[in-house]
Parts: C-alpha cells; structure tokens; sequence
C-alpha cells in the first residue's frame, strides 16, 4: 500500500494480491495518514486511535469516527495505474453516509437523555439501519453534540468548532435536538415495587421517567412520551470533598465552557491538575505554553497507570 497525491489530496492505493483498491489517504477522525495502517482481508485501520474502513466500500466500520472514506476506480494500465475520480470528489477526502428516510413515522419518538458522542453515534446509527421514528436529542449543554475529547487537548477551542454534524445533518435526518435543558440533578425512574429504582446524580434535563405509560419527565414540568428511551448520560468528574474546594480557581473539565474557563484563567498563573491519566496529563500538557507553571498530582506511584509505571516514568520524567 501506497499513499499517492493527486493534485495535492492523498490517495491511498492497495494492491491485495493484483487486486487493486484506492480510498482516501487520511482517517476520517482526525485525519491522520492511512498509509501506516495495517491492512487486512479488505480493512484498512488507521494507526493512530484504530478507525477501520472498507477498501471496496469506503464505509467506516469500526469507531472512533463517523465519516466514511471517498472510493475511486483504479486499474493497471501497461504498467501504470490509473486512477478514475472528478474534481468534486478530490475536494473531499471524507464521505457522510445518508439514510433513505424521507418521512418520518407517526411513532411516538425515540428520545436520548443526553448529547455526547454516544448519543450522537447511535441517533445517527439507527437511522442508517432504518429506523424511521422520530428521534429527540435532550442534553443539558449549550449545543448539539461535539467531540469532548478535543477538550483536554484544546481547552481554547470553543464548542461550535468541535460541533460532530450540522444544524442541517439532524434536520435533514429528522433528529430534534433540546439544548439547554437543565434539571435538578436526579432522574427518578419508576420500575415496579419490587426493584429499587437507579438515581443518576448530575445535571440531567429529565427529572422523572414512568415506564409502565413510556413518559419522561422534563426539567420544565412537562412530560414526553416515547417509543424508546435511551440513557446516554455519560460521566461526571469527581470533585474535591477537601477544605478549599469551593473557592474560586477551582475547576473541574466536562464541558466545553469548563474547559474554555480554564485556559483563559491559566495564563501566567502556576496550575495545579489533580488526576494523572489521560484527561489531567493532556490538558495539563495543553497548558504548559501558558501557564508560569503545571504540576501534576495523582495519587499513583507514576502518571498514566492504565499504560503500566514505565511508561509512566518516561512521561514523568
């Protein structure tokens, strides 16, 4: 395999045993070259976080990512390979699969607590395989569902720049999507009198769900009723339960205004990050450009645990 430029966009060609494929050069993620990857019974995986397509396809088949990849007809001619596309399918090196619905059913609608990237994976998931109920999106955030992992790595980002699909993808996908939707902090789930109902204690824009008649509870007081009812509520972060912890400069990293806060506050000022795995060790490699200073406090006997002390000892050394 091979990553070519055609007219300064990469393409990647494979050649599997005289059979010749070529997709776009880049993961659809975080475009990152494809020519490293490891190839395999027709699936090209990007070798940075794992994104698998399909060469004859283009099709995204394994996460992260939601774009699939642009296919191109190529061939062997005397010895040279050719390669059959148009100027409008260079332009882009990532292709948005579309679902066949047109109109929505008169179901009651499919309704997502929640706007993360589970929430938007599966609300676009389902339609791809069919499903044609309405589907409602509520989440407490400001904005439809962005990629929260970028927040660690570029606090300064703000949400609308990390935003997965346009106004017009849910619209033309017939997916509603309640911004702003700030409750109390628990959903009370009514089961049956015999199971003890599970409490969710965050900010949650449902405040009550009643299986035995499918409705939710809203923060405003109204109710919804639904066909299906998914939980994608995701974490919280742990707070400080110490002395001090309410005092102001005191941050936690959830949303994108969290992180925004925290970059512009860290200018010139010696930062603390409590939490040595991923999120604490990225965002405070994030802010060493602008801060006075960082130090990292965990409760390890190395950072990054998950990735065994001596990679740990490397980081922090």
């Amino acid at each position: 395999k091979k990553v070519f430029s055609v007219k300064g966009k990469p393409i990647l060609v494979i050649n599997d045993n005289g059979f010749f494929y070529a997709t776009s050069g880049i993961c659809s993620h975080y475009n990152f070259s494809l020519e490293n990857g490891i190839y395999s019974q027709g699936k090209i995986r990007c070798p940075l976080h794992g994104a698998c397509f399909n060469v004859k396809t283009g099709d995204i088949e394994d996460f992260p990512g939601f774009d699939s990849l642009n296919t191109y007809d190529v061939k062997e001619v005397d010895g040279n390979l050719v390669l059959n596309t148009t100027e409008q399918q260079l332009a882009n090196s990532r292709r948005t699969r579309k679902s066949n619905l047109h109109v929505p059913n008169n179901d009651a609608p499919i309704i997502v607590i929640g706007g993360g990237i589970s929430a938007a994976t599966f609300v676009e998931q389902v339609r791809l395989n069919g499903c044609a109920a309405p589907i409602t999106i509520i989440t407490e955030e400001e904005l439809p569902p962005y990629d929260r992992v970028q927040l660690s790595k570029k606090p300064t980002a703000e949400g609308k720049e990390l935003r997965l699909r346009s106004d017009e993808f849910y619209k033309e996908n017939f997916i509603n999507v309640i911004t702003n939707a700030t409750g109390p902090g628990v959903i009370s789930i009514t089961l049956s009198p015999s199971i003890t109902p599970p409490k969710w204690q965050q900010a949650n824009p449902v405040t009550g769900v009643d299986f035995s008649i499918r409705k939710v509870k809203l923060w405003t007081g109204d109710t919804m009723q639904y066909s299906k009812l998914v939980l994608a509520l995701g974490g919280a972060p742990r707070k400080l339960t110490c002395p001090g912890a309410d005092l102001k400069n005191v941050h936690t990293l959830r949303v994108a205004s969290d992180a925004n806060t925290i970059a512009a506050e860290s200018v010139g000022k010696h930062v603390v990050c409590i939490g040595g795995s991923f999120i604490g060790m990225e965002i405070a490699s994030a802010l060493m450009g602008t801060a006075a200073s960082v130090t990292v406090v965990c409760n390890t006997d190395e950072p990054l645990p998950a990735l065994g002390p001596d990679i740990g000892c490397v980081i922090r050394n």
